[in-house]
């Protein structure tokens, strides 16, 4: 009987390593497809990267370049919702890259330097999610699936 524990025990945390290697190459597929579709639009190259950062409480983020997928962070049933849900996040930080004010601009340092960084992004990801949908309309129902999946990340 004692011998039973940890073998079931062992057996859970291989299944639960496989269900994350799995979610890491889905994920993996549909960031070279947000790469691709990312660099289309912005007629730069653009990086999309899946991470595993616990630390980061965002399910994704960008910079000037590159956006990254959370792992740790994601909605992980890979169903039709959740994959849509994936494209109203890239689409998402695909709005930041065509419209948030970056490094070195007065704005986000003085939002920085100010302690106001969660107030700003708050306001900013209405702002940018908007003129996203003023340029491609077609993306709000992907972004209201986001926003449905993810309000209540914080």
């Amino acid at each position: 009987m004692s011998d039973l524990l940890p073998n079931f025990v062992q057996e859970k945390v291989d299944e639960l390593k496989k269900e994350k290697e799995l979610k890491r190459t889905r994920f993996g597929k549909l960031a070279s497809i947000f790469a691709r579709t990312n660099s289309v639009l912005t007629g730069k190259r653009i990086s999309v990267h899946v991470v595993d950062e616990p630390a980061i409480q965002a399910p994704a983020y960008s910079s000037t370049h590159e956006v990254w997928f959370n792992l740790n962070n994601l909605k992980d049933d890979f169903t039709a919702r959740s994959i849509v849900s994936a494209q109203g996040l890239n689409f998402h930080e695909l709005s930041h890259l065509f419209f948030t004010p970056r490094n070195g601009h007065a704005l986000p340092t003085w939002v920085k330097e100010n302690n106001y960084w969660q107030e700003f992004n708050a306001l900013e990801d209405m702002r940018i999610e908007n003129l996203m949908v003023a340029k491609l309309p077609s993306v709000s129902s992907w972004l209201t699936i986001t926003m449905e999946d993810y309000r209540d990340w914080e």
